[in-house]
């Protein structure tokens, strides 16, 4: 991990971003660094403690707290409406989703 990180880091100062990694906890890290920003954009995690993290940065922060899907191909939002609790529920979902798109 520790050596995909450093590949990171290098690929992004090759392209003039900076790249901050912290021993904090995220909502407070997230808080932190958002101090002179004009927005933050932070992934969609559906675990409760990521949903608590989200709601005390964002209430914590002068800016607007924005979530986008960073890891999916599909939107849970878009590909279903109500809460998954398996995959076997949600894949007719998503073959519905992608014979349409393709």
């Amino acid at each position: 991990m520790l050596e995909g990180l450093r590949e990171v880091k290098q690929a992004l100062e090759k392209k003039g971003i900076k790249m901050v990694i912290q021993h904090v906890s995220p909502e407070k890290g997230v808080v932190r660094l958002a101090k002179r920003a004009s927005l933050c954009l932070v992934d969609r995690g559906y675990l409760k403690i990521q949903r608590e993290w989200r709601n005390y940065a964002a209430n914590q922060m002068d800016c607007s707290l924005i979530q986008i899907e960073i890891d999916v191909v599909v939107p849970i939002k878009e590909a279903s409406s109500k809460e998954e609790y398996s995959t076997a529920t949600l894949r007719p979902n998503h073959n519905y989703l992608f014979k349409e798109i393709f």
